[in-house]
């Protein structure tokens, strides 16, 4: 699921952090590379909340609250947009709702292409 979800949100980012009104503009693998940054700081602290939670499971991708991830993400678009804390949690929210859509057309066309072949 790991693997999925970088280039899930590079793509949702890339649209939803593409528009004029932000100063700073990427591309789709500079896109990459951020997602990839923000999974690999979730994924220090996951392993900084182990002592916490007192044991770490296997099946478990994150052992962080899904809040703490939200927050994680709104400060580092703060910082690489260089836009305002309301407008970062905004526009995070606005990537995280287009993920879905995006998931769900994905997977759509993944099963239709395994029907076909099948």
């Amino acid at each position: 699921a790991f693997r999925l979800t970088v280039p899930l949100f590079a793509l949702s980012s890339w649209c939803v952090f593409r528009r004029k009104s932000i100063r700073r503009c990427y591309n789709l693998t500079e896109h990459v590379f951020i997602q990839t940054f923000i999974a690999c700081q979730i994924l220090l602290l996951s392993i900084l909340a182990v002592p916490v939670n007192g044991e770490a499971a296997v099946d478990d991708l994150y052992d962080v609250p899904a809040i703490c991830i939200y927050l994680l993400f709104c400060y580092d678009h703060c910082q690489l947009y260089r836009i305002s804390g309301w407008k970062s949690c905004r526009y995070t929210l606005w990537m995280f709702l287009l993920s879905l859509p995006i998931l769900i057309i994905g997977a759509s066309v993944i099963v239709g292409i395994v029907y076909l072949l099948l």
